[in-house]
């Protein structure tokens, strides 16, 4: 039993380190990269030099490599049905929103401003919301999966501790009685043969 309930332990630890937690950094490092990514659309919105939007531009490329990279991390790392459908509405979401992109930075490049603007705080505001609320839904679910590990982890170490406390109080009662034994079963009829 005791075996049992530190091998659950074990499970339950190893599944968080390598499961619920990098689960989490990746989500939220895939949810500040796409916030990351609107402030360089801004900045190259209000750009007023070549220098700049080229700037912005560059950034964006970083931003949106580092984002497939945590993206293709994340994907690996999703445990369940539900996760795997938030992740695909999430991708979803995201690619009707890089179409969006494209055509705001298209009109950014022109210098239509007022029209990438409008794009940017209207199709682009509403997709951004969106899919931050399903990266936000992919996090609490992590969250709950890590919280229900430490449950059983808490549950399986008591259960244990209480088991050994038992064994230990249990071996203490059998070595008494068999040191009650010896005394007085064995050692005096031992003594009384020997005196005679």
């Amino acid at each position: 039993l005791a075996l049992s309930s530190l091998r659950d332990i074990n499970n339950n630890v190893k599944n968080e380190a390598t499961n619920w937690v990098p689960s989490i950094d990746h989500v939220n490092k895939i949810n500040t990269e796409t916030s990351d990514l609107r402030i360089e659309e801004a900045a190259h919105i209000l750009s007023t030099t070549p220098e700049e939007m080229n700037e912005a531009e560059a950034n964006m490329a970083r931003i949106l490599t580092s984002l497939d990279n945590n993206l293709q991390v994340y994907d690996k790392l999703i445990s369940s049905d539900e996760e795997r459908g938030i992740n695909t509405r999430f991708r979803a979401k995201f690619a009707d929103y890089m179409k969006a992109h494209d055509r705001m930075i298209d009109l950014s490049r022109k210098n239509q401003n007022a029209e990438a603007t409008d794009l940017f705080k209207g199709v682009m505001r509403q997709l951004f919301n969106e899919y931050s609320e399903l990266a936000n839904q992919a996090v609490a679910l992590n969250n709950e999966g890590a919280k229900s590990d430490y449950a059983m982890s808490v549950e399986s170490y008591s259960q244990t501790r209480l088991f050994l406390l038992a064994a230990v109080v249990f071996s203490t009662i059998v070595s008494l009685i068999a040191m009650l034994f010896a005394v007085f079963g064995v050692s005096r009829p031992i003594g009384r043969i020997t005196r005679a």
